[in-house]
């Protein structure tokens, strides 16, 4: 695989411009931090300049780092390429896993839950940790460690390492395994990873055969192959169960060829995870699930393991007041028994259509666990919850965003970041940071995802501008709100006229003025450049860019210009048209055009940096290579370029926005990850 996804995504920028994402192709201090935070958050020399820097990460024109600083939550259920998983580690941490490693990761995010209310909290890292894509991985409750599977940029198909996560109370170590035995030759990526109940002993899958390997100290001993898969043969989520040495799945999809129509048998099946590898219908009887006419009819399956049961949600014949309907309903399975009970006619939970698969239960407390914004959700099993009801937990910390809608820093240096609806806090300059909630405000709910935050260095204040939701392709109305400078209260601002509506649009406040600049209206790419002065409450529109932009940014000159930089929406050469770069002069409104980037793409996410600017752009993980880091300065009003490659799967850069610090000395790239750009 290769990062042509991101490329296949770039290339409809022109057609679609308007349903693509910045990121297609694209705080207090932890109590477990034991380390004291580098100055200026860049490594052991003041501005993250030379020496040892140990994760310090590559330089770029001189004295200047680039490195990943925190995993996030990365949606709580990662695994590559393959079903995606979250853990619960040791039955009382979660952890999450990006789906790419980056050698400059600094530190991951844990969750004990031990407890009623849930403490989220940064581990810094140790040992050295691969860059690549984490392909599958597993948690194996034997030994109380992560075992992955991790493809480098550069590898070819067959080339893979196999990597161990052992999460201790004072940091989380990466162990790169020797491997021996006959490990497979086959093309296909792998997994999945099952651990099978044996401390260190996996099964691995390989397309259509399967072996296991064994890790004694640090090497990994692979066994034989054999013809057989580990796929069930639908498109459910599987169930782990190491505990009995097997995993357990519902649901058969059958195809017969001679009515051209295909069916699910409401079946629990099962996988032995020793030799030969292959899945078994169990006997049923009782009220069963009814067989579903379509291959899209289940999308919640939980293993109770305390329950010796397997809960299932599947659509039946049902009625929508006078019309017949399809309705979800919610069986169990007595895995003693081999027997269905119904339980549910009608099952409204929001698990039922939009629930993460697979679900993450917490066997011993009997429970599953979502992240849902930042904060987990808790069902409980027992049989007093008949219809699975939802608790959202209570919650020291937040695991983080998803992908990131909109980031803005404070004037202390604080990133302040949203994906939707809460507004987090982050204090990068801790050594182990952690996400917290900011304030108790949330976003405008008629906001969708391409609303602007920025912050107002002058009064505190968060300034949140967007449209309503339902209205960017054919609209006409923007809003904006002022967020107070503790996050408490959110108010909306009154004003004559406004600028038309967009998306995904850049905005940065200076000397009290708000300015905004291009952004997206449905399909279109916009060319307009408006400011609001918060003293005269009035928008004004001071200037029509020579071209659209695309999901631009602005930054303030060192010579006290607008410079704004984005996509082009008309061209996808490798050359500075594919991210067109412009100034503003912010007295006369006169407009020039500046070299931009010459990239072999558009770049996927940028941000303001020392008068100018700082981004990246997709490599190609087929030719092994990986992203490339742009960074611009100004000298007498003319514009310059540097750039460097980065050892990085593109994957740790996907879905990202750009934010800057007050003193200009620091750039961030804020969603899954937190990459921090710092130097002179």
């Amino acid at each position: 695989m290769s990062s042509a996804r991101a490329l296949t995504c770039l290339a409809g920028l022109a057609a679609a411009v308007g349903l693509l994402e910045a990121g297609c192709g694209s705080s207090g201090p932890s109590a477990d931090s034991t380390t004291p935070a580098a100055e200026d958050g860049g490594g052991p020399n003041a501005e993250g300049g030379g020496g040892d820097a140990g994760t310090a990460g590559p330089s770029v024109d001189g004295p200047f780092t680039f490195r990943d600083r925190l995993a996030g939550w990365s949606g709580g259920y990662t695994g590559g390429w393959y079903a995606a998983h979250g853990y619960a580690i040791a039955g009382k941490r979660l952890f999450s896993l990006p789906d790419a490693l980056s050698s400059s990761l600094g530190a991951v995010t844990v969750v004990d839950v031990s407890t009623d209310k849930p403490r989220v909290f940064a581990l810094p890292v140790a040992g050295k940790v691969p860059s690549g894509t984490v392909e599958s991985f597993v948690y194996d409750p034997a030994s109380d460690r992560i075992v992955m599977i991790v493809r480098t940029y550069a590898a070819t198909q067959t080339e893979t390492e196999i990597v161990t996560l052992a999460v201790g109370d004072k940091e989380a170590t990466f162990t790169t395994l020797t491997q021996a035995g006959p490990k497979s030759t086959s093309n296909s990526l792998v997994g999945p990873l099952y651990a099978t109940g044996a401390a260190g002993v996996i099964v691995a899958g390989f397309g259509d055969t399967t072996a296991s390997f064994t890790i004694a100290g640090t090497t990994a001993t692979w066994a034989p192959e054999s013809k057989s898969s580990l796929y069930q043969g639908n498109q459910a989520a599987p169930m782990e169960d190491s505990a009995h040495g097997r995993v357990l799945s519902f649901g058969k999809d059958v195809y017969d060829p001679a009515t051209m129509t295909a069916h699910v048998e409401p079946v629990i099946q099962t996988l032995s995870l020793a030799a030969p590898y292959t899945w078994t219908a169990l006997p049923s009887g009782g009220d069963a699930p009814p067989i579903g006419d379509n291959l899209a009819g289940y999308s919640f399956t939980v293993y109770d393991e305390k329950g010796a049961r397997v809960l299932v949600a599947q659509l039946h014949d049902g009625q929508c007041g006078p019309m017949a309907c399809k309705v979800n309903g919610l069986w169990s399975f007595d895995l003693g028994a081999s027997t269905w009970t119904k339980v549910v006619d009608q099952w409204s939970s929001p698990h039922a259509y939009a629930g993460a698969r697979p679900f993450l239960v917490q066997q011993e407390a009997r429970r599953i666990l979502e992240p849902s914004d930042g904060v987990l959700v808790s069902t409980s099993l027992e049989p007093t919850n008949p219809t699975l009801a939802d608790v959202a937990l209570a919650q020291d910390g937040d695991l983080g965003p998803v992908s990131a809608s909109a980031a803005t820093v404070l004037g202390d240096g604080r990133i302040v970041e949203t994906d939707g609806r809460a507004f987090r806090v982050l204090d990068p300059k801790i050594a182990a940071p952690r996400w917290e909630r900011f304030g108790t405000a949330t976003m405008p709910p008629s906001f969708d995802r391409g609303a602007s935050v920025s912050a107002d260095p002058r009064t505190g204040e968060l300034l949140v501008f967007g449209t309503p939701q339902g209205t960017t392709a054919d609209g006409t109305t923007t809003e904006l709100y002022v967020l107070v400078a503790d996050g408490t209260a959110i108010t909306k601002v009154t004003t004559a006229s406004t600028p038309p509506p967009r998306a995904s649009h850049a905005a940065l406040v200076v000397d009290g003025t708000l300015y905004v600049a291009g952004g997206t209206h449905g399909d279109t790419a916009l060319d307009d450049v408006w400011a609001f002065d918060r003293a005269g409450s009035q928008w004004t529109k001071i200037a029509t860019l020579p071209t659209p932009v695309a999901f631009p940014t602005l930054s303030l000159g060192a010579n006290n210009e607008l410079l704004v930089l984005g996509r082009s929406a008309t061209t996808m050469q490798g050359d500075a048209k594919s991210s067109p770069t412009y100034a503003v002069e912010r007295t006369t409104h006169a407009v020039r055009t500046m070299d931009g980037a010459p990239a072999a793409v558009p770049l996927w996410s940028t941000a303001p940096y020392r008068g100018c600017f700082i981004g990246y752009e997709s490599g190609d993980t087929v030719d092994s290579s990986g992203p490339t880091v742009w960074r611009c300065t100004i000298d007498k009003g003319v514009i310059a370029w540097s750039s460097t490659k980065l050892a990085e799967h593109d994957f740790t850069l996907n879905e990202l926005r750009g934010a800057a610090s007050p003193d200009g000395l620091h750039a961030y790239f804020v969603g899954r990850h937190l990459w921090e750009a710092v130097g002179k």
